[in-house]
């Protein structure tokens, strides 16, 4: 694993304020980063900043409009635009659609992209619902790939987001009463605890301390207040990953990490505002609840062929 003597001695120290003041952003530094990095340590890189992507091909298959992408990409958005358009043109039950393509080629794409959009295009093609929302598909997909792929900070680091948002997900059934067995994805022991909504005493899962932690965030009636709690949560767990760490792609990994913290925040902080920040949430809370009426609709039918 190699080393990043130069970068890391120039870097400066974060701090999670650092929004008002920083000017170090996260596109610059990966930029700089993927510059002097080894294959294997771009390979890691390209796992890191694949969320990205994976917005842009839900996108790309709905039909809506692609997201403006602040930061850098695994893969990016023509190539993930000729994907969605050579597998919309093949015939879907076709063995290997990438047959004869000097343009698009497998080995650009991660396999769960192509398995997901093959899928996605399936469930439109046969009128078949989904048996969960696309994005819950996408994302559990992604966490599949990186826990087979990645090193240990990022498989660790990966879990770590998803057991919060999974975390998240539960208190919302528990609060709106809504079926956990479609909105909870997963066959971990701390997935089937959370779909019974009765998991007030955890700690006997490795993931214990986080569903703790996250339920007491949840508490707090400030929403921004909250969406800063969690965020402090993520960049404490990157500093127990990377403690004494200051010059492997590990660390330089939990630094870009850090980077987009900063980033969402100074947007936040330049641009919205509480009374903003509430009016998004609203907003967000809105669009979920007419997702949630459609996806109770969708489930009346037959089931995707998408596993749990």
């Amino acid at each position: 694993m190699a080393q990043y003597y130069t970068l890391g001695a120039s870097l400066p120290t974060l701090k999670i304020d650092d929004h008002k003041g920083n000017e170090y952003d996260a596109v610059t530094f990966v930029k700089e980063l993927l510059q002097q990095s080894s294959k294997s340590d771009t390979k890691q890189i390209n796992l890191l900043l694949l969320p990205a992507d994976n917005a842009v091909l839900l996108a790309a298959l709905k039909g809506d409009p692609i997201p403006v992408i602040d930061g850098p990409m695994a893969v990016g958005v023509e190539k993930i635009q000729a994907l969605v358009k050579l597998l919309k043109e093949k015939e879907l039950d076709a063995v290997d659609p990438f047959d004869g393509q000097e343009v698009v080629r497998r080995k650009d794409y991660p396999a769960y992209m192509i398995s997901f959009a093959r899928e996605f295009l399936t469930d439109k093609a046969t009128e078949r619902p989904p048996e969960f929302f696309y994005e819950d598909i996408l994302q559990a997909m992604y966490y599949e790939h990186v826990q087979k792929e990645g090193n240990t900070f990022l498989r660790t680091w990966t879990a770590l987001d998803r057991n919060i948002t999974l975390v998240l997900a539960a208190i919302t059934v528990k609060r709106f009463d809504l079926d956990a067995r479609k909105l909870i994805i997963g066959e971990s022991e701390l997935v089937k605890q959370l779909r019974t909504g009765n998991w007030g005493d955890v700690s006997y899962l490795e993931e214990g301390e986080v569903v703790k932690a996250i339920t007491q965030i949840s508490e707090e009636k400030n929403l921004s207040l909250r969406e800063r709690k969690i965020d402090d949560f993520k960049w404490d767990f990157l500093d127990s990953l990377t403690f004494a760490d200051t010059f492997s792609i590990n660390a330089m990994m939990a630094y870009y990490l850090k980077l987009t913290i900063i980033d969402r925040w100074s947007k936040l902080d330049k641009t919205q505002g509480e009374k903003t920040f509430r009016a998004i949430v609203e907003e967000l809370n809105k669009e979920g609840k007419d997702d949630l009426e459609a996806f109770k609709e969708m489930t009346k039918s037959k089931k995707s062929r998408f596993r749990q």
